[in-house]
């Protein structure tokens, strides 16, 4: 469940895209906390209302903090200037995913980066016939259909696998994620519209997510 106190979804509005794209020239803490009430009101509001309406569909939903872990990298800004959930699957390796900020929508599912046991789990699928033959299939009619698919990292492949191999493009994989990407207009603040481009890529990726389940989680 979301804490969203059974708000309707109502799509995000003009001030939603504002935010996001002023958090980009001050991502600072005063800013932040000066605009927090905003943050929630239109930007993080909406993304609970939203999955709540998808709840019935795909399992419940959890979003993402806004701040960014900054102990590793070399980008210090303290908030990450999206907004973003994960869909159902909890606990599981892959998930379905939706993220928004001042310039496109992004809707997808799969796993970023596979874990070390996890990989070993995916490779070892991807190498055998009875379950790597359908991950293949399931990625051409991804791509058939107009989504994205990406997590592939690596330039040969793992170095103990025939570079001549028939699914080495999917075993330069260290991730496998499929996607679709919207650029934010109007159709924003309609929450129709809105549901009408996220729920098919949710949808599309349960074969994808299946396999995962099946082989890898």
């Amino acid at each position: 469940m979301s804490d969203s106190d059974g708000m309707a979804f109502a799509g995000w509005g003009p001030d939603a895209v504002a935010w996001l794209t002023e958090i980009r020239v001050f991502n600072e803490r005063s800013w932040f906390h000066e605009n927090k009430a905003r943050y929630e009101r239109e930007v993080r509001g909406p993304m609970l209302a939203l999955l709540d309406e998808l709840a019935g569909l795909f399992g419940p939903g959890k979003v993402f903090r806004p701040n960014r872990d900054v102990r590793f990298s070399r980008n210090k800004e303290p908030y990450k200037p999206w907004v973003a959930a994960t869909i159902g699957e909890e606990g599981r390796v892959a998930a379905r995913y939706v993220q928004l900020d001042a310039e496109r929508l992004l809707v997808g599912a799969g796993a970023y980066g596979f874990e070390r046991e996890a990989l070993q789990r995916y490779r070892q699928a991807v190498l055998a016939e009875a379950s790597g033959r359908p991950l293949d299939e399931i990625v051409r009619t991804l791509r058939d259909e107009g989504y994205g698919v990406g997590g592939e990292t690596l330039k040969r492949g793992p170095r103990d696998v025939d570079p001549e191999h028939p699914r080495i493009g999917l075993l330069k994989h260290t991730g496998l994620t499929m996607r679709q990407t919207y650029e934010v207009d109007a159709w924003l603040a309609d929450p129709g519209e809105v549901l009408a481009r996220v729920v098919p890529p949710l949808v599309a990726a349960e074969p994808l997510l299946a396999w995962m389940r099946d082989h890898v989680a």
